[in-house]
């Protein structure tokens, strides 16, 4: 009896044992040239023909080794691979090449894709997929789209124009998905990408020539919209290690009629996504779009990545974020494409820090960024290009020392940091180049060289004040102090207390001292010069102050916040400065055209920037105080963002507001015509001299005084055409002195058929008036008519989620731009009566239909083909009286 239990015992526990062990992970086989689907699959004598026949098979932790060959997709909704099976945590289902083995994975024809992922825990590594850009032409990709804008819709063909790479999420929402070791190249849709997704890593991948025929605006790498599987708020997706080029867009898109896209890296839209993402160590190089792009995306990291000469097409920046929050960029090198474009974008909701610019224009700078030649080793625009460091290269050893600002390893697996500090850009210098580093400090804080400075503060007659300032050398090289003496100083008042010494360790610090004495009131200034050889900071310089006052008198100080933005016809208003001693305050301004100064108040008399300046004389037992300033901003009565800044956009009675601006000569003539492909009358400019050049900015096509403010985005876009194929440039020009031009886009490519151009992005930096103009010259304009329309200049605003709520229940609009019809439908519910009107921003309906009888998911199509070019308000009303409005731009 006793041995029976003890056997079923045993019995029992190895019943156990077994149930908790992972069943046995099962290899497959493919071979395109001897295998054979009826086979089991189970050996390379017995592989599975095509991959599919494999895939079908597989359970959790199973492997698909694939022979070489080719696996070659033609048919409309075929693919080489549509994964829907999925693996588990642990067990990750792997397709890859058979080892010494090179397949190849194509798509031609009408397929929509070469792979689809639809399954979770699956891993794609190391196979090449490769697209049919060879055999497709741009003037067939763009007679398709236009057969589409006509309604003339034969799949088969359009979706041979639109073949992606690998589509993740296409179906259903997926997670934990790896790809990586691939190379993505010469599909005419995009390359990697996917939507409805969670804990997807792309690495070490190279995406090439994608993006070139397609009418749907995708990229190289691109996310849309991503979901969450869990609450987690760490990274989850992960964007790293990948080279990504010459990925852009030539068709417009079917959704604005204009071009777009056609990015390096994209993350799109993430409304509720509540994980991180991390895009690190990418090279991202001559791609039309951007080179990583951010829009509507939240909780991004973009570290360590190189882009160079992006934004070849739609001219798009190097790096941005835009409409984003929660996003910090750090240590990426940005080489733009020389004057006129953009390294970065003036982004509010991100941080940018220890990045080198150079070649573009950065509009928003970290205390720690700089502008120069990174000095790669090899800047071609193709596969040959080498984005590494030359030793000289100031990316070398100025990145970011604090954990999380910069990768720990590079593109090529090299550990950081090599030396003292990070490198910038993706690539870090292997060896240590030994080098001195200088910071300058006083107490806690950091003074930067050249755009940092310190203020002594309020400093009395009769007790002058000493400051004490530490020299530190943060690099592994002596750091020597060269000038004579050693730390120069100028400036009324200040002098040189203690010099610091000669030299400063590797790793070590020194001090100095400095003294302001004071003898009479008012505000003192100098600056501080180091002669040293930190080669990056000689010499390094910045900028002392400090107030003076009489040391028998009480100190007085005024306190002055910030003006609000003025509109023209506002009252006067009492700037509200404040004095310590309660004696009134006199105030000045310094452009008496923006505001005069009334009674003690503020009088706006036009629009522009002016610098009001709040000041106090003090008396017999007061110091005068310091003076304070704040800038005022008065604009015009503007309408809202979104709006059109331009009153005349589409000449449809005449030309009102536009002028010319020729120069050496320039000659034209001016019409209002109709032509085939446009609504109504469109300009028509004739050249009827190029003048005594043939510089393109000779014939100046200019709608005069558009108002527009620092910081802010504008979206400019139009309609445009010519007999004769031919470039034009746009842009702003100052409408008064110095008239500094600032270019919105350059060599737009106008054919014989009218195709609408934009959304073209640009930052102002400044407040005021300019004028857009069309440069219409050049050797080829001659008798060359251009024509135009639909001109328009918008103000931009975030446009909020496509998706929103009416009672408890989605309702979903898009797309958003819209162009020519909205869609809506309420969640795959069916609604007896909806009412959808539109609304300008101040609050007039403007069309509205009813519908009824709306079922499941059907969208409704709401027109909007003949309203102007705008942000709107939608508005939907069901049958039980549930009402919502949003945001949506229209650019017809």
């Amino acid at each position: 009896m006793k041995t029976l239990l003890s056997k079923i015992n045993f019995i029992a526990i190895l019943l156990i044992v077994f149930s908790a062990m992972p069943a046995f992970a099962t290899d497959y086989y493919v071979d395109a040239v001897s295998g054979n689907n009826a086979n089991s699959g189970l050996s390379q004598i017995l592989a599975k023909q095509t991959i599919q026949a494999a895939a079908n098979l597989t359970l959790p932790g199973d492997t698909v080794y694939i022979l070489n060959g080719t696996y070659e997709v033609t048919s409309v909704n075929g693919n080489v691979l549509n994964m829907t099976r999925s693996g588990a945590a642990g067990q990750y289902i792997t397709f890859k090449p058979m080892a010494g083995h090179s397949p190849k994975i194509k798509a031609s024809g009408g397929a929509w894709e070469a792979i689809i992922i639809d399954g979770s825990y699956v891993i794609l590594d190391g196979l090449e997929l490769e697209g049919n850009n060879a055999n497709l032409t741009y003037s067939a990709a763009y007679q398709s789209w236009q057969n589409y804008e006509n309604n003339i819709k034969d799949w088969s063909v359009i979706s041979g124009f639109n073949t992606n790479g690998i589509s993740i999420g296409k179906q259903i929402q997926i997670h934990h998905v790896i790809i990586r070791n691939c190379k993505v190249h010469d599909f005419p849709g995009g390359g990697i990408g996917g939507g409805k997704l969670d804990y997807i890593t792309v690495e070490n991948n190279v995406v090439y020539n994608n993006s070139w025929y397609t009418m749907y605006a995708t990229s190289g790498i691109s996310f849309l919209n991503p979901k969450n599987y869990d609450t987690t708020t760490g990274y989850k997706i992960l964007i790293q290690n990948n080279i990504v080029y010459n990925n852009k867009t030539t068709v417009p898109w079917e959704q604005t009629n204009g071009l777009s896209d056609g990015n390096g890296i994209i993350l799109d839209v993430n409304d509720g996504y509540t994980g991180r993402t991390l895009v690190e160590n990418n090279v991202s190089y001559n791609n039309g779009g951007g080179g990583i792009h951010a829009f509507r995306a939240n909780h991004i990291d973009i570290i360590n990545n190189t882009a160079y000469n992006n934004g070849t097409v739609v001219g798009y920046p190097e790096i941005d974020a835009q409409q984003a929050t929660d996003v910090k960029i750090y240590n990426n090198i940005m080489y733009g494409r020389g004057s006129g474009t953009r390294c970065n974008g003036n982004d509010p909701g991100a941080i940018y820090d220890y990045n080198v610019y150079f070649n573009g224009t950065s509009y928003k700078n970290g205390p720690n960024d700089i502008t120069g030649d990174p000095k790669f080793v090899n800047k071609a625009l193709d596969g040959t290009a080498n984005f590494q460091l030359l030793n000289t290269s100031p990316a070398i050893n100025n990145g970011s020392s604090v954990a999380g600002q910069f990768t720990t390893t590079d593109i090529l697996g090299i550990s950081r940091p090599v030396g003292f500090s990070s490198d910038m850009g993706a690539y870090e210098f292997p060896t240590v180049i030994p080098r001195a580093e200088m910071n300058v400090t006083q107490g806690t804080t950091t003074i930067f060289d050249n755009t940092g400075s310190f203020d002594f503060g309020s400093v009395a007659s009769t007790v002058p004040q000493i400051v004490t300032f530490t020299i530190q050398n943060i690099g592994d090289l002596a750091l020597d102090l060269t000038g004579t003496p050693k730390v120069v100083v100028a400036g009324t008042g200040f002098t040189l207390e203690t010099d610091a010494p000669a030299t400063v360790s590797a790793s070590g610090t020194v001090t100095f001292q400095v003294k302001l004495t004071t003898t009479t009131v008012g505000v003192y200034s100098g600056t501080i010069s180091i002669a040293n050889s930190d080669a990056n900071e000689n010499p390094y310089n910045f900028a002392i102050t400090g107030y003076g006052y009489d040391g028998t008198k009480a100190l007085q100080t005024i306190t002055f916040n910030e003006l609000p933005v003025k509109v023209i016809g506002n009252p006067d208003f009492d700037p509200g400065a404040t004095t310590t001693s309660g004696l009134p305050i006199t105030y000045t301004s310094s452009n008496g055209a923006v505001a005069t100064i009334v009674a003690g108040q503020i009088r706006i008399t036009g629009a522009g920037t002016s610098t009001i300046t709040a000041s106090q004389a003090g008396d017999s037992a007061n110091n005068p105080a310091n003076n304070v300033s704040q800038i005022l901003t008065v604009t015009p009565v503007l309408p809202p963002a979104g709006s059109n800044l331009i009153a005349n956009p589409s000449f449809d009675t005449d030309t009102t507001g536009w002028t010319f601006a020729n120069k050496n000569g320039g000659a034209t003539t001016l019409a209002t015509v109709t032509l085939p492909g446009y609504d109504s009358n469109v300009a028509k400019v004739t050249v009827t001299s190029i003048g005594t050049s043939s510089g393109i900015d000779n014939i100046q096509f200019s709608y005069n005084r558009v108002f527009i403010v620092k910081g802010k985005n504008y979206l400019v876009s139009f309609r445009g055409s010519t007999d004769v194929a031919r470039n034009v440039n746009l842009v702003f020009i100052m409408s008064g002195s110095p008239y500094t031009t600032y270019p919105i886009k350059s060599t737009i490519p106008l054919t014989t058929t009218p195709t609408n151009f934009g959304l073209y992005t640009f930052t102002s930096n400044f407040t005021g008036y300019v004028d857009l103009r069309f440069h219409l010259g050049g050797s080829t304009s001659l008798n060359n008519p251009v024509y135009l329309d639909n001109v328009s200049v918008i103000e931009e605003v975030s446009l909020g989620v496509n998706k929103f709520e009416i009672a408890n229940e989605e309702v979903y609009a898009y797309p958003n731009p819209a162009k020519d019809i909205v869609k809506v439908y309420f969640s795959g519910k069916s609604k007896e009566n909806v009412t959808i009107g539109l609304y300008n921003l101040q609050g007039i309906l403007l069309k509205e239909r009813k519908y009824t009888g709306i079922i499941g998911k059907t969208p409704i199509e709401f027109p909007v083909d003949s309203v102007a070019n705008g942000m709107y308000l939608l508005r939907t009303i069901d049958s039980n009286g549930s009402m919502k409005a949003i945001k949506v731009l229209i650019n017809n």
